[in-house]
């Protein structure tokens, strides 16, 4: 007798087994981040299975943009807010309580729960899903936002742009995509307009607790225990260090190192993040391309900075920070994304092109040959990572200058 054919059943209850057994996993709480990515990519790469390479294509054509562009029609017509605060809401409801056209409700929210950012509970009524409800905390919204109206218009233009320039690197700062579709550099977009860059520094809040840079990635406890620090030495200065997240997180994983934390950023965002300082943090305005006031610091941070920089500038940052260190004793810690040559993960590789769109930034060789070039800075430099996948650090620079 030949081999049973597997049937269209047997494929769906073993999908539906394995969905059981990794919601199972995640449930009990020991997953990692990596074990999440490791268990979402074999998901993934089971739905391509699934599918022949036409429907994949048609896919990737249509699907993408029009449920970001959905959930962006959601939340300007006040949708997602009533979804939010009632158990299901019919598209008659939402017509009456928000305005607009019953048809274009159910387009939209058509979209929405074939994608799963809601639920479809009966004939044109809908729910919320965690999903939905995580996308609207603030501070999430805002980079949701942010990626719909400034990302995505930079990247609609990013194959003019890059063709117009012979697909080549920015050669310099101020003069990539970003500026090439709004007229300036992104950063000068910040500080010409409040309400943008306060969103923007709420996004980058949720951003570095969701996918930040670990606090555990250098052994501060260790690394500071010969250095008999007292509360009144300097700890920690961390340069652009916007809201003081990172340093929040070092504080929280080191609670019983002394010396006080200073964060450094540019006037306009130092005013939003002392309007809401996280506790044991001073917030200095301090422009990073300038003498470093703050000298002889056990630690001097760049935490995802010089990706943002090209050679000139990222010099430049080096000098000043070296003419505040103190010989044998500061050092300055670089911590930045670097993805692996082989195996990226897709939400890391779209990072890195926000980036590039954003800031111009440079890719990781870039960073690596900035240090290597430039050893008569007096610099001692390490490299190692944390993790297989994103994160890059210098564990220390040690000055040998002063």
């Amino acid at each position: 007798m030949g081999s049973k054919t597997t049937s269209r059943e047997d494929v769906l209850q073993a999908i539906q087994a394995a969905q059981a057994l990794a919601q199972e996993y995640l449930n009990a709480g020991t997953a990692t981040q990596e074990d999440r990515y490791e268990i979402s990519t074999a998901a993934m790469d089971m739905t391509n299975a699934c599918q022949t390479p036409i429907d994949i294509a048609v896919r990737i054509v249509l699907e993408g943009p029009c449920a970001s562009a959905a959930l962006r029609v959601a939340i300007a017509g006040g949708w997602t807010d009533v979804l939010n605060q009632q158990e299901s809401v019919t598209a008659d409801e939402l017509a009456e309580k928000c305005g607009g056209d019953k048809s274009v409700i159910v387009r939209i929210m058509r979209v929405l729960t074939a994608s799963k950012l809601a639920r479809e509970v009966g004939h044109q009524t809908y729910a919320s899903t965690p999903v939905m409800a995580t996308l609207l905390h603030p501070g999430m919204v805002d980079m949701f936002n942010h990626s719909t109206d400034t990302v995505t218009a930079v990247l609609c233009k990013l194959p003019l742009y890059l063709a117009n320039t012979s697909f080549a690197e920015p050669s310099s700062n101020g003069t990539g995509p970003h500026a090439s579709t709004f007229g300036k550099p992104f950063w000068k977009c910040l500080e010409a307009e409040p309400a943008l860059n306060e969103a923007f520094n709420r996004g980058m809040t949720i951003s570095h607790e969701a996918r930040g840079i670990p606090a555990e990635c250098f052994p501060f406890d260790t690394k500071t225990a010969d250095l008999k620090l007292t509360a009144q030495d300097v700890f920690i200065v961390d340069i652009g260090g916007g809201m003081g997240h990172q340093t929040h997180l070092i504080k929280q994983k080191f609670p019983s190192i002394p010396g006080r934390a200073i964060v450094q950023d540019l006037p306009h965002v130092v005013e939003h993040a002392s309007s809401n300082p996280f506790p044991g943090i001073e917030y200095q305005a301090h422009d990073m391309f300038t003498p470093e006031p703050v000298h002889g610091a056990a630690f001097y941070f760049l935490s995802a900075i010089f990706h943002d920089w090209t050679d000139g500038p990222g010099l430049k940052i080096l000098e000043v920070i070296r003419g505040a260190m103190r010989k044998g004793y500061s050092r300055l810690l670089v911590a930045d994304w670097v993805l692996p040559d082989v195996g990226a993960r897709m939400a890391d590789a779209s990072q890195d092109l926000w980036m590039m769109d954003l800031t111009d930034d440079r890719a990781a060789q870039g960073m690596y040959q900035l240090f290597d070039d430039n050893i008569d800075l007096g610099m001692f430099v390490q490299w190692g990572y944390h993790s297989r996948v994103t994160c890059a650090l210098v564990p220390a620079i040690t000055s040998k200058n002063r």
